[in-house]
């Protein structure tokens, strides 16, 4: 049964993971991502909520009114930890700000909470490790594009072998901004961590990683270009790396209209192309060219509730803590690029630094 199957089963109240073994979870952060993510995935796995941290008042309301909770629901503007102990819960869901990721991980499991954590884990490779050696298989972080079947079937076309060697892999990935970005925390350096490239390009890097089966002391990083117009962070990031014999291109930005995914990998004998425009229903375009043959194309449909399968699996006790690494690969990468492009004092490692 694959994922989309998996997420269409189960019912309004029980997941067909089974039920959930965390009944009562503690919320942090209850932006775009609760809303659109962690909300409808409550009310599937009949999970509610005994706590709701965000600064924002208007934040905290939504919660009542869009979530399943508990009577006498505790509503706080910040995290701490007596809050969480007296709160009762089971769990913790932390979908805050990505520059609080690590004080709100590092709370939560200081309370030896089950802790989800939506990407990035951390904004530094150094907190990423600091939380991965205090986690004992509590902390998960999010994963959303592993479970995508479209990228699962471009993954088992090049572990197959019929593209050939591997040369080069091209991933252009944009969003359009946010309304009103830059009055958001994604405009401030020390509550974002970062601009784009660690923002969007995290998954973009995650999945590159995934796809071509590397390590991070497999990549060496060759150009980095990180550019903006009038923001405090990067609204483009242009990366140039290689994995032995393979050339990696990147591309993620900000842009106004038009905004897709398209991956690109040539190999000796052939070249595999998917195109996801981004848009509903969410429909990604695949070609298969293989050398002396004709183009094999296809359109996939695909199921968007695949987006919050980590957290329903986190919630019903099956998540995979050990991926921890997987991040911890990315970071390097992405503290790398920033370094790499002159701009360190505007990536992660230093605007995190500028919240203590």
């Amino acid at each position: 049964m694959t994922c989309s199957e998996r997420m269409h089963a189960g019912a309004p109240g029980q997941s067909d993971e089974g039920p959930p073994i965390y009944r009562r979870v503690a919320l942090v952060g209850c932006g775009r991502r609760f809303v659109a993510s962690v909300a409808p995935t409550l009310w599937h796995t009949g999970t509610v909520a005994v706590l709701a941290a965000d600064p924002d008042p208007e934040a905290r309301t939504r919660v009542t009114a869009i979530a399943p909770h508990a009577e006498g629901l505790i509503l706080v503007p910040h995290l701490t930890r007596q809050q969480l102990i007296n709160s009762g819960a089971e769990a913790i869901i932390i979908s805050s700000p990505s520059g609080l990721h690590y004080e709100h991980c590092r709370t939560a499991l200081s309370c030896h909470l089950p802790t989800f954590v939506e990407k990035p884990l951390a904004c530094t490779v150094q907190d990423a490790k600091s939380l991965q050696v205090t986690a004992q298989g509590l902390l998960v972080a999010s994963e959303q594009r592993i479970y995508r079947e479209d990228l699962g079937y471009a993954r088992s076309v090049i572990k197959s072998g019929v593209l050939g060697d591997i040369s080069e892999m091209r991933y252009h990935d944009s969003i359009v901004p946010a309304p009103h970005l830059s009055r958001t925390w994604r405009n401030d350096p020390r509550l974002a961590g970062g601009g784009i490239l660690l923002d969007l390009g995290y998954h973009t890097v995650g999945s590159m990683q995934w796809l071509l089966d590397l390590n991070g002391d497999e990549i060496a990083m060759m150009q980095a270009k990180l550019t903006t117009t009038n923001l405090r962070v990067e609204d483009t990031a242009k990366i140039t790396c290689t994995a032995g014999r393979v050339v990696v291109r990147l591309d993620v930005r900000l842009v106004q209209s038009d905004p897709r995914e398209l991956i690109v990998v040539r190999g000796s004998r052939g070249e595999f192309r998917i195109e996801r425009a981004r848009r509903k229903p969410s429909i990604a375009d695949i070609t298969v060219t293989i050398r002396g043959e004709s183009p094999l194309r296809h359109r996939m449909p695909l199921d968007e509730r695949t987006d919050s399968q980590s957290l329903v699996e986190f919630l019903c006790g099956r998540a995979e803590a050990s991926r921890l690494d997987q991040h911890v690969d990315v970071l390097e990468f992405l503290e790398q690029a920033y370094m790499c492009s002159g701009q360190g004092e505007r990536g992660a490692r230093d605007a995190a630094e500028g919240l203590a």
